[in-house]
């Protein structure tokens, strides 16, 4: 199983060292942030941190959380591109958001107790939980996908897969297995919703339905 564990965590790191960039460059090309939740992007923002923090607090390989260091900066990014398309992005968001990563520097570098890292990790997942429920709901409310890329929520759903056989195989963490487990079924419910909705809303021309 070695070799499957070794491959799994590459895919693991490198997937999401290019997990958001199709996002990304999906809402510079349109300059439209349409579609994409910013609620969702915060809560999931969060919960990528306070996983961070957690793995890092109890030693675990990095290999197995690397991707979490990869990933913050691509949110992070996210929000500031969504918060600037849609007109809100204020001296006080930027300061929110130097907090909130001052923050976080100081738990990963063990400033908090074990029992606490387990805590706000066992708040990090319905946190992460809800940061994709809010984004399914978001197109299913809109049925407009034009701005959410269907390749990050499939990469998302395959590295989440990935990560349930190194964790099974490195630390046999059953939080982590859970949390794995339930983003990877959410993640795929994204990506099914991206893929249904991914011309726009129907609109009906002579009684016919067609997308815009």
């Amino acid at each position: 199983m070695g070799p499957l564990v070794l491959l799994c965590g590459w895919v693991s790191i490198l997937g999401s060292l290019v997990l958001k960039l199709p996002q990304i460059f999906a809402v510079v090309r349109s300059g439209s942030a349409d579609g994409l939740s910013l609620q969702s992007l915060l809560l999931e923002c969060t919960a990528f941190t306070v996983n961070f923090c957690y793995n890092a607090g109890h030693g675990y390989p990095l290999d197995s959380y690397f991707e979490y260091a990869l990933l913050i900066p691509q949110d992070v990014l996210l929000i500031v591109l969504t918060l600037r398309l849609s007109g809100r992005l204020t001296v006080g968001w930027v300061t929110a958001l130097l907090t909130a990563a001052a923050v976080a520097a100081g738990l990963a570098s063990g400033a908090a107790p074990l029992s606490a890292l387990k805590l706000l990790l066992s708040c990090a997942l319905p946190i992460g939980f809800s940061s994709k429920i809010v984004q399914l709901r978001a197109i299913l409310g809109s049925k407009d996908a034009r701005a959410v890329s269907l390749t990050t929520w499939l990469l998302a759903a395959l590295t989440c897969l990935t990560r349930i056989v190194t964790t099974l195989a490195e630390t046999q963490d059953t939080t982590l297995l859970t949390s794995f487990s339930v983003h990877l079924v959410l993640n795929s419910l994204v990506a099914m919703a991206a893929f249904t909705y991914r011309n726009g809303p129907a609109t009906k021309v002579d009684g016919v339905k067609k997308t815009e």
